[in-house]
């Protein structure tokens, strides 16, 4: 077995559990109103460092956690739609975490 079939074996058991009875019903918007912007090292997870829970933040993990073209061509893209399907809802608060050692 290869890491990438662990990989999918894990997504089935996932897939197959209640995950979604305990996310927000309006899409996209998360649990803590967070979006963060984080560093790709593999050696700090977000969900860990923050106390994050599935749904609670919106993550993006950039080299460095710097907030390049494609970071903000997503956060364009999330702010627009929050303005069309969810005008109504409060805007999130955006955490940069650069790297550190």
């Amino acid at each position: 077995m290869t890491n990438f079939d662990k990989l999918l074996e894990n997504n089935k058991r996932f897939a197959a559990t209640d995950f979604r009875e305990h996310l927000p019903e309006i899409p996209f918007i998360p649990n803590q109103q967070v979006y963060v912007l984080t560093c790709i090292d593999p050696r700090v997870d977000p969900a860990a460092t923050l106390g994050l829970r599935l749904g609670d933040a919106i993550v993006a993990r950039t080299v460095g956690g710097r907030a390049n073209q494609s970071f903000l061509d997503d956060l364009a893209w999330i702010s627009y739609l929050h303005e069309t399907v969810t005008p109504d809802a409060d805007w999130f608060e955006l955490a940069v975490i650069h790297h550190t050692d």
